[in-house]
């Protein structure tokens, strides 16, 4: 099973609420993918456990800045994940701004007085943002189906199809790529 994977960065535990029964009705929309979030609060937990890891970690990041020990998740290497996949969601338009000049161009700003509809227009952003993941993706196979592009390993699909018996039955991560599924 696929995942996408949602980093969201906020302290506002009333907001991941809203933001969490979005997604979940969203979810259903990208099946067979499913969602695999994580929520952090503090910015100690980004840097400890987030600007470690490897820039594909996430496909999308929800990022607030002010968070609960009185320190900012701006702290996050922005430039390392990539600003394309960010989507700025601070309630002040200084904060959406800053993180503008860090190469952030997705901002849904967080409204207060209606966190329902803050948490709609995000939803809407965010399949935005993986619809375009998609596109992408389905480009990058049509290119290796045809020949003329790489696999995720780095395999011609020619390499592929020169496997050996054995050597197919114990090597799975080609099937996703041969055996194309539609939707009945």
């Amino acid at each position: 099973m696929e995942t996408y994977k949602i980093l969201i960065l906020e302290d506002d535990f009333e907001a991941v609420s809203k933001i969490m029964a979005e997604l979940f009705l969203l979810e259903g929309h990208f099946a067979p993918y499913d969602f695999d979030i994580t929520v952090l609060s503090t910015y100690e937990s980004v840097e400890k456990l987030i600007n470690p890891q490897d820039k594909e970690a996430y496909d999308v990041i929800l990022l607030d800045r002010d968070c609960k020990l009185c320190g900012s998740f701006h702290i996050l290497d922005i430039e390392k994940f990539g600003p394309e996949k960010i989507i700025s969601i601070s309630s002040t338009p200084n904060w959406n701004n800053k993180a503008m000049t860090r190469g952030v161009t997705r901002v849904v700003p967080k409204s207060f007085s209606d966190l329902d509809g803050f948490a709609k227009r995000l939803s809407r952003e965010i399949k935005y943002l993986l619809k375009t993941k998609n596109l992408e993706k389905s480009k990058n196979l049509v290119s290796f189906l045809e020949g003329s592009s790489l696999d995720y390993k780095g395999r011609h699909i020619e390499q592929i199809f020169e496997m050996a018996d054995d050597e197919l039955e114990t090597t799975h991560d080609y099937i996703q790529l041969l055996v194309i599924r539609t939707r009945m």
